[in-house]
């Protein structure tokens, strides 16, 4: 398992997020903000929860349901300001890395079960995974999609579209 991948795609994804201004940003596009920091945050405590439960020797499932639930996800993001959600994500972040790093060697290659809902909340597949090739998922598409995502905010509402970028 490539923890050091994965935190190095948390970094990226923290300090992306603390550079946006959400002040700046349209309604929509802050609630796509706030959307998204719930869906990692509630995602990464689903695979925290896995973590624990594998580590003790239990089965482990990830359904994503919860963290694909928009009606979840907005009143978690209605409930915090932008930098108590980035706070709230990277804390879940650490106490995942750190969950892994105390059960890496017994589990890199034991078999975690997802089950993967789409934003409207419909099932969408189930799969079989090691937790090494969960967490090189997350640590190589999902976690850098959203962070290319995000940072398309960087420069929203500035005469200047580079100067949050320098």
């Amino acid at each position: 398992m490539n923890l050091s991948r994965l935190g190095a795609a948390y970094r990226h994804l923290g300090v992306t997020v603390r550079a946006i201004r959400v002040d700046r940003l349209a309604a929509d596009q802050r609630a796509d903000v706030a959307w998204t920091l719930a869906h990692l945050t509630v995602s990464d405590t689903l695979i925290t929860t896995a973590v624990k439960l594998a580590g003790g020797g239990a089965a482990a499932v990830i359904d994503n349901a919860m963290a694909m639930n928009g009606e979840h996800l907005r009143t978690w993001g209605a409930a915090r300001t932008h930098e108590e959600q980035v706070a709230a994500l990277c804390a879940q972040a650490s106490a995942l890395i750190t969950e892994l790093a105390r059960h890496e060697e017994a589990m890199h290659a034991k078999v975690v079960r997802l089950r993967v809902h789409d934003r409207d909340g419909a099932f969408i597949q189930e799969e079989a995974l090691t937790w090494d090739a969960l967490i090189d998922l997350r640590a190589t598409i999902h976690l850098p999609g959203h962070t290319e995502r995000l940072g398309a905010y960087l420069g929203a509402g500035s005469d200047d579209p580079d100067a949050l970028r320098r």
